[in-house]
C-alpha cells in the first residue's frame, strides 16, 4: 500500500470519524433490542462517540505536524537594522537583512494562516456535521427542516387564520415563538432571469441617453475625466405603479408585477432569550 500523505491521513481519519458518529445512533436501536436495554445502547454509542472524538483529535495533531510550530526565536537577526521606528537602512548589507525580516514574516504569515484556515474549516465542518437532525430516520439539516417546518405553518396560518389569531391582529405569539401575518398589496418585481444593470441600459438606449449625455459630457470637455453609467430606480417604479400613474403595460422588459398575496413571518425564540424573559 503507497504511503499516505499527512494532508491524506489527516482527511482518512476525519472520513473515519464521520463514519463512526453516524453508526452511533443506530447503535443505540441495535443495541437496546438485542440486549433490552436503552442504558446498554446509550453506553455502545457513548463509547463509538468518544472513539470518534479520538480519530478526530488525531486528525488535528497530523494537521498540526503538517503546518509545523512557529517559534519566534527562529526571527532573522536585527543586526545593524536598529530597534522599532530607529531602523536604519545604510548599506547594502543592511538591505540584505530588512530583507531577510521581510522573507521570514512573509513565510510565517503563509505559515499562520495555513493553520488559521485549518482550523476554521475543522470548525466549520463540526459545525454543519451538528447543524443536523434525523426525522423518522432521514438526516437533514437545520436550513432543510427549518424550511418544510415554515412553508407547512406559513400554509395554516394563511389558510386559516381564524384559528391562531383572534381577529383583531394577525400576530400570533406562542411559548417559543411568534407567527407574524400581513397582506401585500401588488408590487413591482425584477424577474428573476433579469438583472436590474441590463434594464436600466436597455431603457437608457431606448430614449437615446447614453449619446445625449456622451454629447453634453463632450461639450463641457470632460470625455476624459467623467463616465456616466446608469441604475435601475426600483423604489421609483413602486412608487408610480402604487400611484397609479403607471400600469403592467408600461413596464420595461425584465419588470414584471407580483400579485397581491399574504407574507407570513416566523420568528423562534431562541431557550435563552426564554431565559432570559422569563417566557414558558
Amino acid at each position: 500500500m503507497p504511503k499516505r500523505t499527512p494532508a491524506e491521513t489527516s482527511k482518512a481519519l476525519r472520513r473515519c470519524a464521520e463514519s463512526i458518529r453516524n453508526a452511533a445512533t443506530e447503535a443505540i436501536n441495535a443495541a437496546s433490542a438485542a440486549l433490552g436495554s436503552e442504558c446498554d445502547g446509550r453506553f455502545l454509542a457513548t463509547a463509538l462517540q468518544e472513539l470518534s472524538g479520538g480519530l478526530e483529535r488525531a486528525a488535528a495533531r497530523v494537521d498540526q505536524q503538517q503546518l509545523g510550530d512557529i517559534h519566534p526565536a527562529d526571527a532573522p537577526p536585527t543586526g545593524a537594522l536598529g530597534g522599532p521606528h530607529k531602523i536604519k537602512v545604510k548599506t547594502a548589507d543592511d538591505v540584505a537583512a530588512a530583507l531577510r525580516w521581510l522573507a521570514w514574516m512573509h513565510s510565517r504569515g503563509e505559515t499562520v494562516a495555513a493553520r488559521r484556515d485549518a482550523q476554521i474549516a475543522m470548525a466549520n465542518e463540526h459545525a454543519a456535521r451538528d447543524m443536523q437532525v434525523e426525522i423518522d430516520g432521514t438526516r437533514l439539516t437545520f436550513a432543510e427542516w427549518r424550511e418544510q417546518l415554515e412553508a407547512a405553518v406559513s400554509r395554516y396560518a394563511e389558510q386559516h387564520p381564524e384559528q391562531i389569531f383572534d381577529g383583531k391582529t394577525k400576530t400570533a405569539k406562542f411559548p417559543t415563538g411568534t407567527i407574524k401575518c400581513r397582506d401585500v398589496a401588488d408590487q413591482v418585481k425584477v424577474d428573476p432571469d433579469a438583472k436590474p444593470k441590463e434594464i436600466a441600459d436597455g431603457l437608457a438606449a431606448k430614449h437615446k441617453l447614453p449619446q445625449t449625455v456622451a454629447d453634453l459630457i463632450a461639450k463641457a470637455g470632460l470625455t476624459d475625466r467623467l463616465k456616466v453609467s446608469f441604475a435601475l430606480d426600483l423604489a421609483g417604479y413602486k412608487r408610480l405603479f402604487s400611484a397609479g400613474k403607471i400600469t403592467a403595460r408600461n413596464l420595461p422588459k425584465g419588470l414584471s408585477v407580483a400579485k397581491a398575496h399574504t407574507e407570513t413571518t416566523i420568528k423562534p425564540i431562541s431557550a435563552t432569550t426564554r431565559s432570559e424573559t422569563g417566557a414558558a
